[in-house]
């Protein structure tokens, strides 16, 4: 065990949810396996989430109580008050419970003025996501501001090696980005074997493909998605297609499905603990990557390892992330970003689609290696290594002094 991060610490100023929080709780489980101290500091009702009450420490004050003013000093001066108090030695800040990059910059200063060791998970980094959404007002101001964040705090971790040289590309110190992967979950997407809901009997005379996710510009609904929506089924009759989820985008789906009556059902929000029924009615998954933009081109999504989970092949961008894949898994099919590509593609899936479905049954056996409660095994791993290392070079410091 490494001292440094005897005691660690998680801290929710957000409703503790799944599958935003499976991270921080695998994590949390394989520090406790290996004898280190894990407290959750949280601020809002907890009641019906039994799912991580072991780790359920100290309720804190909520933020929203505070007022505005006062939030961006009082607050963090707060949380760093009490990880003193706790004996906490490291915190892990998540992209997925703070996204207020001045904010969080304030935050990290004050943290280290109390010499607490600082693991940030960015999940989706602020400046590359905003960018490719195109929503940033003041590129170089949040840039120097991320910058600034990552060179104060003791480790980064990013799920991919393409996204660690984007963001050393954009000024974040090469020594402080480590990559983990991210992941499926396993407890979670596994074949449910439930019988299709009768509203639904028509899909058997039918070729279901899928798409399913927040509807982000850079994800390639508007260039690929909807163009396939629009014309697949004049090359594959019997094409249909199953969407799920929502965003700015949805109501120019919902347009296909209303106004031009096309083969296509919206199911809206899909909750995660029900992705997995949406996936197994589906022939075919479809991942298009708008790799026009850095961060698309540098992510590996997450829905490819759901539908490996269970055996469902895919059709994906062919990106330097994606394509890393392809060493692994045979039922993926990787076009160009283009829709005559995407379409080659789908059309080559349905003639053979046999042979492709019994590569997903393999694949599905080597998707285990990428189960998030291995991947958690393989954080603290690197989190451990990382204190070593900073330890090493400390030790050197004082040597040359």
């Amino acid at each position: 065990m490494q001292d440094n991060i005897s005691r660690i610490a998680f801290v929710f100023n957000r409703a503790i949810k799944i599958p935003s929080n499976y991270r921080e709780y695998y994590i949390s489980r394989v520090l406790l396996s290996r004898g280190y101290k894990v407290k959750w500091f949280f601020t809002c009702n907890t009641e019906n989430q039994g799912f991580y009450k072991e780790f359920f420490s100290c309720k804190i004050l909520n933020e929203k109580k505070v007022p505005k003013l006062l939030k961006y000093l009082f607050y963090p001066l707060y949380i760093a008050v009490v990880l003193k108090i706790h004996g906490i030695k490291m915190l892990w800040i998540s992209g997925w419970n703070e996204r207020s990059h001045t904010y969080l910059r304030l935050y990290v200063k004050l943290l280290k003025i109390f010499s607490i060791k600082l693991v940030y998970d960015p999940v989706d980094p602020i400046y590359e996501y905003k960018t490719a959404s195109g929503v940033v007002k003041r590129p170089k101001k949040l840039k120097s501001c991320m910058n600034s964040i990552y060179r104060s705090v003791d480790l980064v971790l990013v799920p991919t090696e393409e996204l660690r040289k984007l963001l050393i590309y954009n000024g974040a110190p090469q020594d402080k980005i480590k990559v983990t992967w991210f992941g499926t979950n396993l407890e979670v997407f596994h074949s449910l074997k439930k019988e299709r809901p009768h509203e639904l009997d028509f899909l058997s005379q039918k070729f279901v493909i899928g798409w399913l996710g927040h509807m982000s510009p850079f994800k390639g609904i508007e260039d690929i998605l909807i163009p396939l929506i629009k014309t697949i089924h004049k090359k594959i009759p019997e094409s249909y297609f199953l969407i799920g989820g929502e965003g700015i985008l949805e109501p120019e789906l919902k347009l296909l499905e209303e106004k031009e009556h096309l083969p296509i059902t919206l199911f809206g929000k899909v909750d995660y603990q029900d992705a997995p029924l949406f996936t197994e009615l589906i022939d075919l998954y479809v991942v298009p990557i708008d790799d026009k933009k850095e961060m698309a081109r540098a992510i590996r999504p997450i829905k490819i390892f759901d539908a490996l989970s269970l055996a469902v092949p895919i059709v994906t961008t062919g990106t330097e992330a994606t394509l890393f894949l392809k060493k692994e898994f045979r039922s993926i099919s990787f076009a160009e970003n283009n829709l005559e590509s995407f379409s080659e593609k789908l059309v080559s899936a349905y003639l053979n689609y046999e042979e492709l479905k019994q590569y997903a049954r393999e694949d599905q056996k080597i998707v285990k290696r990428y189960d998030n409660r291995v991947i958690a095994e393989k954080i603290v791993d690197c989190l451990e290594k990382s204190v070593v290392e900073n330890n090493a070079k400390r030790d050197k410091n004082l040597g040359d002094v």
